[in-house]
């Protein structure tokens, strides 16, 4: 045990009482109180990273070396103290990511490298203060990062692979265009997405698309055309072309969209599947607080995940049934 170890940010989940960490000592028995002061005279050096070796001469005054080694051995056991630096790069993020993942035991032990970090694929597709907002704050995660432009080409199949892979698509404004267009890209692809709006100091989040088995965003394009009691104004409206000006995001707005964004990728990526919210779209009020989550169902007939034919359009279809309502 040469190497550096430190604390681990996962010390207070799976540390065990210290009563229950085994020390082994040899030659003389310690009291409560010595143990306690033993672990935490360890932990208060172990900080900034130390090795056995300076610990055991550090501690050589008040206790002998085999004490020390079986307690680091009992911590290191205990996952209290590991041999990554956790402050770097984020990893305390994906330790707690993977602690988890474990806990949820949704994924079967042969299929967890999948889930590594080193297998992951994400492609940030958009421009704007949202997207570089986004992009700097998971290149601090440590996260696998590719971006492409507004309406940019998704990676080649070959690049992609067998990847845990994921599209996330962001806009200073609710942009209608852009989010089909690549819904409509990564669907075809059989990629996940996952689509990110600001709306003045709104945050427009999801819906999360795991293709052919959840809703994608044409589903819930339609499903909030279905709603707009001008049809014909709505579609000129969501056009980018017909926009007189876009709003100026709210940096706080920013911020609460990369964290759910961000909170939202992890989860997918890493594989921790319990209350991952696929086919939700989320509302974030940034100066209140509040939060309200849609549960989006998939249109059968949709012309991206459905079985809709190329000859009647979903669009047709519900502009049909608009107009059979209102007569």
């Amino acid at each position: 045990m040469n190497e550096s170890l430190y604390v681990s940010p996962l010390a207070e989940i799976t540390t065990l009482g210290e009563d229950k960490i085994a020390m082994s000592v040899v030659g003389r028995r310690f009291t409560v109180e010595d143990k306690v002061g033993m672990l935490k005279s360890i932990l208060d050096q172990a900080a900034q990273g130390v090795q056995l070796a300076a610990l055991t001469e550090a501690m050589a005054d008040s206790f002998p070396p085999e004490a020390v080694e079986a307690a680091v051995t009992a911590l290191v056991n205990a996952r209290v103290l590991v041999r990554d630096d956790a402050r770097a790069g984020g990893d305390a993020t994906h330790q707690h990511l993977q602690h988890r993942r474990e806990l949820d035991a949704l994924i079967p032990r042969d299929q967890l490298a999948a889930y590594d970090r080193a297998n992951w694929l994400l492609v940030l597709a958009g421009e704007g203060a949202c997207a570089d907002a986004l992009a700097e704050a998971l290149a601090e995660m440590s996260v696998p990062l590719q971006r492409i432009g507004r309406d940019g080409e998704l990676p080649s199949a070959d690049i992609v692979g067998d990847k845990r892979a994921l599209l996330l698509v962001c806009s200073d404004f609710e942009d209608f265009a852009s989010f089909r267009a690549m819904n409509a890209k990564a669907v075809e692809r059989g990629l996940a997405s996952l689509y990110l709006g600001i709306d003045w100091s709104t945050v427009q989040c999801g819906p999360l698309v795991m293709p052919k088995a959840t809703a994608c965003y044409e589903c819930y394009f339609h499903r909030v055309r279905s709603t707009r009691k001008f049809v014909a104004e709505f579609d000129v409206r969501s056009k980018p072309e017909n926009i007189l000006y876009h709003a100026l995001p709210s940096k706080l707005a920013i911020q609460f969209g990369v964290a759910e964004a961000s909170r939202l990728a992890l989860q997918y990526l890493s594989g921790t599947l319990d209350d991952l919210h696929h086919s939700v779209f989320s509302e974030i009020d940034s100066l209140s607080g509040e939060t309200h989550r849609s549960r989006i169902l998939r249109l059968p007939r949709c012309a991206c995940c459905g079985n809709a034919s190329t000859a009647r359009p979903v669009g047709t279809v519900f502009q049909q049934s608009l107009l059979r309502r209102r007569a």
